[in-house]
């Protein structure tokens, strides 16, 4: 059975959905920014040899990546394609070529040439496959390639570059040009590259007093005018020179090399633009729109939150799809009081997070709400008359008494005095799986956040766990039991040994308070997190935790300077449902 190479970005760079992306696509060439045609292949009157195309998402770039595409069909197409991308992911060899196979994208499958990559494999080029199972760089080129092809059958070989000097990319430049030459199909090499990475997630900020889109362009035509001389080496030294973000130089380089040998001497810009132009696009809502078409369609809309929402589940589905990286999920306990609960408990039933740290508080409700029922109240009451009533009031949320601490009381002591027959000492890991494997046989168990993290293996580490109602029947158990006590040091050095040995590790952080600070504090004695999503209601300018935005995370080390990342202001009790809804519809 051949091989086939699943999209690792489909529904983040580019549409899941064959007419959707096909619909996508066809924007890109008919945008403001793009060709303004749609592309027809034809003889033409120019042999390409070779192409420069971003591989950024298509909202940012695609329309940049068309002009390449459109140049390309009215000059005849290829029958096989020689991709070259950057190594993103770390993962794999430092130049790797995948020899067998095909890999399918949500406009079909597209075969490896296995004779060309054979032969494509010596020297500096290694055969793995490790390199290409989650890079996006040449899984991007596919689709608008398909698009172009029609009806026309193409193949092609990708190369993954993690070394990009000089040295490397001249000699798989000629390794490419030798291979070709040994066979009798017309051969088009596309590098894969963005140029300048700048704004403040990039940590690149002008120096000059100019826009980010002014200070990028400055830099990249450094880039441009070696690419236009076709000069390999003085791209590599003028991209190391100026310091410019360019992330596939190496494949550029590599790419005039191959191509110079082939006789080509003339270069041409087709297109130069920047995704800081990007322009506004109003929301269109049609019948039965889907959750995560709604959420792309925030971020087209540029602004305010809602753009901020889209970027915060495309970070959130990068980190599920890493499958180096640890996640942590991190939420305090007012959520749960609510149907928001629900969505805490679906991510660990998926398993779509390794660890979690919370608060005492979420024990409490999570556990109460197995058996009692919290109701709907308001936030315009008297609350003297509800006090009186024994009823506790969360935000809009009533909780009577009865709901509440007596429930607890009495389904918690006798566990609690179980628990002490086989033990003493108890991590709040440990006492939670304990609490959570003894809810098999209720009713409600398939609710309980705390049930599906013994289900699942998920520890829950809570450092306040004296701090709410689960806590205060620990503490009464204590009075008559002294040596009944909890290990927080236990739990402290289980988080240690996950920290220290992940190789990535990244966060969705709702709220703030101690579960979000926790977090943040382990990740920094490993460099900081790779992903981080916060969701919060809270402002930065009173210095309180909660408000703190990932960039004061930054500077302490919490989260790494190229982190992914994003705070997103607003009530986790909206935003949740639609965010993983979204990411429950693309993974």
């Amino acid at each position: 059975m051949e091989k086939i190479r699943k999209p690792a970005v489909s529904g983040q760079f580019y549409e899941a959905n064959k007419t959707s992306l096909s619909e996508r696509i066809k924007q890109c060439f008919l945008d403001d920014r793009g060709p303004g045609m749609l592309p027809k292949i034809i003889k033409g009157d120019k042999k390409v040899r070779g192409l420069v195309v971003p591989h950024a998402g298509y909202v940012y770039s695609g329309a940049i990546a068309a002009h390449s595409y459109n140049f390309l069909a009215n000059n005849g197409f290829a029958d096989t394609f020689v991709i070259l991308g950057p190594n993103h992911t770390g993962m794999g060899s430092g130049v790797s070529v995948m020899t067998e196979g095909a890999w399918q994208t949500p406009l079909g499958v597209v075969p490896i040439n296995n004779n060309l990559a054979n032969n494509l494999f010596k020297g500096i080029i290694d055969k793995d496959e490790n390199a290409h199972y989650y890079e996006h760089s040449i899984e991007v080129q596919l689709p608008f390639l398909q698009f172009c092809s029609k009806e026309k059958k193409f193949d092609f070989v990708p190369i993954c570059m993690a070394m990009q000097d000089f040295e490397t990319s001249d000699e798989v430049g000629k390794i490419i040009a030798e291979a070709i030459q040994n066979i009798d199909k017309n051969v088009v090499i596309i590098a894969s590259s963005d140029f300048s990475h700048a704004g403040f997630n990039y940590m690149n900020m002008p120096s000059e007093g100019l826009r980010i889109d002014q200070y990028a362009e400055k830099q990249d035509k450094h880039a441009i005018k070696q690419i236009l001389d076709m000069n390999p080496s003085g791209l590599i030294d003028t991209v190391h020179i100026n310091d410019i973000t360019m992330c596939g130089y190496g494949p550029v380089a590599a790419m005039l090399t191959a191509a110079k040998i082939f006789g080509a001497n003339k270069a041409e810009l087709l297109k130069y633009g920047s995704s800081y132009k990007k322009p506004i696009k109003d929301f269109k809502i049609i019948d039965n729109i889907s959750t995560n078409e709604l959420v792309k369609q925030m971020f087209e809309s540029g602004g305010f939150s809602a753009k901020k929402v889209a970027i915060g589940v495309d970070i959130i589905e990068n980190m599920i799809k890493d499958k180096n990286c640890i996640k942590f999920l991190s939420f305090p306990a007012c959520i749960c009081a609510t149907g928001t609960r629900g969505i805490i408990k679906e991510l660990l039933k998926k398993k779509f997070f390794n660890a979690v740290i919370t608060t005492g508080g979420t024990l409490d409700h999570d556990f109460a709400r197995v058996w009692k029922n919290y109701y709907h109240g308001s936030f315009n009451v008297d609350d003297k008359e509800l006090h009186k009533k024994k009823i506790n009031r969360l935000g809009n949320i009533f909780i009577p008494n009865d709901c509440y601490g007596k429930i607890l009381e009495e389904k918690m002591q006798p566990i609690l005095a179980e628990l002490y027959k086989i033990k003493q000492k108890w991590s709040t890991k440990d006492l939670i799986w304990e609490f959570g494997k003894r809810l098999e046989k209720e009713k409600n168990h398939q609710d309980s956040i705390i049930y599906w993290s013994w289900k699942n293996k998920i520890p829950i580490y809570v450092p306040g766990i004296t701090d709410g109602a689960f806590g205060s029947q620990i503490w009464m158990y204590y009075q008559e039991h002294r040596d009944f006590t909890i290990d927080l040091l236990k739990d402290e050095q289980e988080l240690s040994d996950i920290i220290f040995d992940a190789k990535k590790t990244g966060a969705l952080i709702i709220g703030g308070g101690i579960s979000k600070h926790h977090t943040i504090w382990w990740n920094q004695f490993k460099g900081g997190l790779d992903y981080t999503v916060y969701i919060t209601t809270a402002v930065e300018y009173d210095g309180s935790l909660s408000g703190a935005q990932t960039r004061e995370a930054i500077s302490w080390g919490k989260i790494k300077e190229k982190a992914d990342n994003v705070t997103i202001e607003g009530d986790a009790t909206v935003l949740l449902p639609i965010m993983i809804n979204a990411l429950f519809e693309r993974l």
